[in-house]
């Protein structure tokens, strides 16, 4: 049977799963965005190394312009998800008007998996052995063990699933025109602003977690033809609990907001 290799970083008490795209501290997932998450492979691909913000951008954001304000975004969501302090740095030490060097000790692994656990295929025992006609004396007069299929655990899906099932799901989708009187052509290109989530308990704040669902949504949005998506640099300044969808929407000048809650 061939095997596969599962690709890890490994560094204090964390765990990066290339494969899987996931962080954890122990056995607690971390919520990493896409991009946070990038940014951290990156650091970990060049332990010790100073990493140019111009050698970040190109490699997290190929072919695209965008602000410098996102990287440094970026950075300060990675140093809370790691417990990270920019002024007493652990991790991810800032070199002034440069760049960033990831500063803790790094250990890569790539473990050998074989194609039968990579698929999910546990051997059948007398635990799991599913019931048919004799089929206990089976397992135990020695004969060789069938396999099943279980499937795969995905944290990241369930993550996501979770947060957006337990979301009081699109509380708002405004749609409002300007005042300057112009027509929308209904075949014209629209505009839409997805603003961070907001809880209903404003005690228990998530940020990482508020900015990441609306950056996801945000790159799907604008995956999709038809519509032009405001960057999260522009929107995350409308997380306040307070804040009034509606008066976001006319100061961004778009079609169409989004804005939800989550518990």
């Amino acid at each position: 049977m061939s095997l596969k290799r599962n690709h890890f970083f490994e560094f204090g008490d964390f765990r990066l799963d290339v494969d899987e795209k996931t962080l954890r501290r122990a056995e607690l997932l971390i919520p990493l965005t896409p991009k946070v998450f990038e940014t951290l492979k990156i650091f970990l691909e060049n332990p010790g190394q100073l990493i140019e913000k111009g050698e970040f951008m190109e490699q997290i954001w190929p072919s695209r312009f965008v602000e410098e304000s996102n990287l440094s975004f970026n950075i300060k969501m990675l140093r809370k998800a790691l417990g990270d302090n920019a002024h007493e740095p652990q991790f991810v030490e800032t070199v002034q008007s440069r760049g960033y060097r990831f500063i803790a000790k790094v250990n890569e692994v790539r473990e050998p998996v074989s194609e039968a656990k990579a698929l999910g295929l546990v051997p059948i025992s007398a635990e799991n052995a599913p019931a048919y006609a004799g089929g206990s004396d089976l397992l135990n007069d020695g004969m060789a063990s069938p396999l099943v299929t279980r499937p795969k655990h995905k944290p990241r899906i369930i993550l996501f699933t979770v947060g957006f099932v337990t979301a009081i799901v699109l509380i708002f989708l405004l749609s409002f025109n300007f005042r300057s009187g112009l027509s929308v052509n209904p075949n014209d290109v629209r505009s839409i602003a997805v603003l961070p989530l907001k809880p209903i308990n404003s005690a228990t704040r998530d940020e990482i977690y508020e900015n990441g669902i609306a950056d996801s949504l945000i790159q799907r949005l604008s995956s999709m033809k038809g519509f032009i998506v405001r960057p999260l640099s522009a929107t995350r300044k409308y997380a306040e609990i307070e804040q009034d969808a509606l008066a976001a929407g006319k100061e961004q000048q778009v079609d169409y907001v989004l804005s939800s809650n989550y518990q």
